[in-house]
């Protein structure tokens, strides 16, 4: 780990330095930002020869040069050229212009050297010391600070990129990880969200505020629904998403995170949030509807649900409920299943029940399905 090397220790502390000279983005803290940017990146090298037993003095009992310290790496590493090595050149030599002379940097040169030095350090931490920076960043610096660092990932898109890893492995995980993911993230975001509408919901009314460009508006729609409708499937042993499916679905995911992430955008997530309750009021009013059109009501549905709790049963799948109502019988493709399904997920907090998983069965025709099994938390 980095902090075994005081070395390495001194460099990170340096680079988050750099990152919130960089966010204040005056020319005063860019010129900063520039100065520790390329300390870290050289004080990283030489923690990684010191970790490798190599002296970084010279006979004369100085510490060795920037370059003469590069040159070493290059030998350690066996490489004739080091990772964004022209781009660290560009970044020592705008140092030294600094340090000795005077300089004025922009948004756009101190972007370029930031992102060199930050993927540059991460090289060598990831190589030399198994650690991250990415981490490292979050931990000891601000998050209203470091969410606006470009080069700075959030955990839930280092996760979805270890999601994406097991794409030939493992499909099915790889789908239901980044799910997850995505699920986890909203919910950090308000821990109500599970509650105030499907995800599905939350995200189309969301990404159709973001996106300005018409095109890509509908495009990501599209594939938000896409990506419901496989994780469906795949939940109800359905389907298997194969690789395109899986990567377009954890590119969706990655888009919808990196928008979500945005602090600029979090009115705009609440704003979805009340759209789209209203939307699910609207949803549920209209199941409620359907299934008058079947001689089902609301509350023949608690009846029943009340029932099972005086007779100390606790859980219950959806379908002992529609046979319960149905006076026994439950047949697969009855449109009155979906419908009563969907008004025990909407009014769950009415009824005092919540999902706690599905499971296989075969219905009074030997076909097979998947059906929800709640918990009654009343008391």
């Amino acid at each position: 780990m980095p902090h075994t090397s005081p070395i390495m220790k001194t460099a990170l502390e340096l680079f988050c330095h750099a990152v919130e000279h960089y966010v204040e983005g005056k020319a005063r803290d860019y010129r900063i930002a520039v100065l520790h940017s390329a300390h870290a990146m050289e004080l990283s090298t030489k923690a990684a020869l010191v970790k490798h037993n190599k002296s970084i003095y010279n006979d004369k009992g100085k510490t060795i040069t920037v370059h003469d310290g590069l040159k070493l790496l290059k030998t350690l590493w066996g490489t004739d050229n080091l990772p964004y090595m022209s781009r660290v050149e560009l970044l020592i030599d705008e140092r030294n212009g600094i340090q000795h002379r005077y300089g004025t940097i922009d948004t756009v040169t101190m972007d370029y050297h930031l992102e060199a030095a930050f993927n540059f350090i991460d090289e060598i931490l990831q190589k030399e010391f198994s650690a991250d920076i990415h981490r490292f960043i979050r931990e000891n610096v601000e998050k209203d600070v470091w969410i606006k660092c470009r080069f700075v990932k959030t955990e839930a898109l280092q996760n979805l990129e270890r999601a994406k890893a097991t794409v030939e492995s493992n499909p099915t995980l790889a789908l239901l990880d980044s799910m997850n993911i995505l699920e986890d993230t909203l919910s950090n975001i308000n821990k109500n969200v599970l509650s105030i509408a499907p995800i599905e919901l939350i995200l189309i009314n969301f990404m159709k505020d973001v996106i300005k460009d018409q095109n890509k508006r509908n495009k990501i729609i599209g594939e938000i629904s896409e990506v419901f409708n496989i994780r469906n499937r795949v939940v109800h042993s359905e389907y298997t998403p194969n690789r395109e499916e899986l990567h377009t679905i954890i590119n969706t995911i990655q888009e919808c995170l990196n928008q979500l992430n945005k602090p600029d955008n979090r009115m705009i997530i609440e704003s979805a949030l009340l759209e789209s309750l209203k939307e699910r009021n609207s949803l549920f009013e209209g199941s409620l509807r359907t299934a008058k059109l079947y001689d089902v009501t609301f509350e023949m549905i608690k009846n029943v649900v009340d029932n099972f709790f005086n007779n100390e049963i606790y859980e219950f799948t959806t379908i002992e409920l529609i046979k319960t109502i149905n006076k026994g019988k439950y047949i697969v493709g009855n449109p009155i299943n979906a419908t009563i399904g969907r008004i025990l997920g909407e009014g769950k907090d009415i009824l005092f029940i919540q999902p706690i998983g599905r499971k296989n069965v075969l219905d009074d025709e030997s076909n097979q399905t998947t059906t929800q099994t709640w918990k009654i938390i009343k008391e």
